[in-house]
C-alpha cells in the first residue's frame, strides 16, 4: 500500500506512489468514453501550471509526491514569496485549465466531439478548484488575498474556514443527488467528503 518510486530530476526528488499509479490504470480500464485520459492529461496541465509559475518566481521544487489524490509540491523555501506571487501561484493550474478550455473550445466541431469533451473538462476542473474550499487553489487565493488587508490573521482563518463549510454542505448534496439521479457518478461525492474530511482533520 505504501509503496512508491523515487526518482531525481536534478536538485528534485520525484514521488511516484503505487495508489496513484493503480488509480490511473483502473480508471482508464474502466473509461469506455475517453473522459478519464482526458481528466489526466487536464489535471497534469494544471499541476503544470502551478510549478511553471512557482519557476517563473525563482522558487526550485525540492520534492513533488503524486499520489492517489493529486500532486504535493514541496518547496525549497530558498525564495520567500509575496502574497501576491502566492495568489497568482495558487491561481496559475486553474489560469492554464481556462486557456486550454478557451483554445479547445475554438477548434471545436461536430464532427470532432473530443476537443468538445477536453474543453469542458478542462473548463470543469477549472471552475472545481476555483471554489473557495480551504485545500482547493480557491481558497489558497482567498487566504492570500485577505491576508493583504487589515484583517488579521485570526479573522482571515475564520472567514476561510466559514467558506470551506458553506461550500462543503451544498457540494456533498449535490454529489449525493447526482449518484442517485444518475446511478453511477459517484466522483463528486467522493471528492466532496474528501475534501470535508481535510477540512475536519485540520479544523480538529
Amino acid at each position: 500500500m505504501g509503496r512508491k518510486m523515487k526518482l531525481r530530476l536534478k536538485r528534485c526528488e520525484v514521488e511516484l506512489h503505487f495508489l496513484f499509479a493503480a488509480a490511473i490504470t483502473l480508471m482508464l480500464i474502466l473509461d469506455t468514453g475517453g473522459t478519464a485520459a482526458l481528466g489526466v492529461a487536464s489535471c497534469l496541465a494544471h499541476e503544470c501550471g502551478h510549478l511553471l509559475c512557482l519557476l517563473l518566481f525563482g522558487e526550485q521544487p525540492r520534492r513533488i509526491t503524486v499520489g492517489a489524490f493529486g500532486m504535493r509540491i514541496e518547496r525549497t523555501g530558498a525564495v520567500r514569496l509575496s502574497l501576491k506571487q502566492e495568489c497568482a501561484a495558487a491561481l496559475a493550474g486553474p489560469a492554464v485549465n481556462l486557456l486550454l478550455a478557451g483554445v479547445l473550445a475554438l477548434f471545436c466541431r461536430p464532427e470532432i466531439p473530443a476537443f468538445q469533451k477536453a474543453a469542458l473538462v478542462n473548463l470543469g476542473l477549472a471552475l472545481f478548484n476555483l471554489l473557495p474550499i480551504e485545500a482547493l487553489d480557491g481558497g489558497h487565493a482567498l487566504y492570500y488575498t485577505l491576508s493583504a488587508t487589515r484583517l488579521g490573521e485570526d479573522r482571515v482563518r475564520q472567514i476561510c474556514s466559514r467558506s470551506s463549510i458553506i461550500v462543503l454542505i451544498p457540494l456533498i448534496c449535490l454529489g449525493a443527488a447526482l449518484l442517485v439521479h444518475s446511478g453511477y457518478n459517484f466522483t463528486l461525492l467522493i471528492v466532496s467528503v474528501y475534501l470535508f474530511m481535510l477540512f475536519w482533520v485540520k479544523e480538529g
